[in-house]
C-alpha cells in the first residue's frame, strides 16, 4: 500500500478494511473525499492535538456525566441502595451554597496540565 501525504497512512482502520475496499476498487481516501470530511492533517503539532482532546473530553463529560448521575441517583433511590441517594440528597442540601462562597479549592487539581491545554485552546487574551 502506497501512502501519500493526502492519505491517512497505515492506521488500524486502513489495515483492517483495505483488503475489503480494494475488492470493490475503492480506497479510504476516496471514501473520505466523497463524504466531504476534512480530518486533521499530519502537520498539526502534538500540543494542538492535546488541546483539542482535552476540550472534547470536557465537553463530552459535561454532556454525559450530568444525565448519568441524575439517572443513577433516581435508580439507586428505588433499589436496596436507597440510602446512598438519601445521604447524597442530605449532603446536597447542606452543601447547596458552597459555589456562592467560592467552592472548595484542591491544590492538586488546580495545578494539573489539563487546565493549561484548555486555556491555550481558546485564542483569547485577558487585559487588565
Amino acid at each position: 500500500m502506497v501512502v501519500r501525504k493526502k492519505d491517512f497512512g497505515p492506521t488500524l482502520l486502513t489495515c483492517l478494511f483495505s483488503h475489503q475496499l480494494q475488492r470493490f476498487g475503492l480506497s479510504l481516501s476516496s471514501l473520505v473525499a466523497n463524504m466531504k470530511i476534512n480530518f486533521a492533517p499530519y502537520d498539526v503539532p502534538l500540543h494542538r492535538r492535546l488541546q483539542t482532546a482535552v476540550v472534547l473530553q470536557w465537553v463530552f463529560s459535561f454532556l454525559g456525566l450530568a444525565p448519568t448521575c441524575i439517572f443513577l441517583f433516581f435508580y439507586l433511590l428505588f433499589t436496596r441502595y436507597w440510602l446512598i441517594s438519601v445521604l447524597y440528597a442530605i449532603w446536597w442540601y447542606i452543601d447547596y451554597d458552597t459555589p456562592s462562597r467560592g467552592g472548595r479549592r484542591v491544590p492538586f487539581l488546580c495545578g494539573i496540565k489539563v487546565w493549561a491545554y484548555m486555556r491555550d485552546y481558546f485564542p483569547i487574551k485577558v487585559r487588565h
